[in-house]
């Protein structure tokens, strides 16, 4: 059962990293609109 423990982990993980790259893009989609109205 290790394996199948392992693989949910990763899909978290994956998950996790999913998340973080929407929220930069987020953010660099908001500082990308505030330097385009400068």
């Amino acid at each position: 059962m290790p394996s199948k423990h392992a693989d949910s982990l990763k899909s978290k993980g994956m998950q996790d990293l999913l998340k973080k790259e929407k929220q930069l893009h987020k953010e660099i989609r908001k500082d990308y609109k505030k330097s385009v109205k400068k």
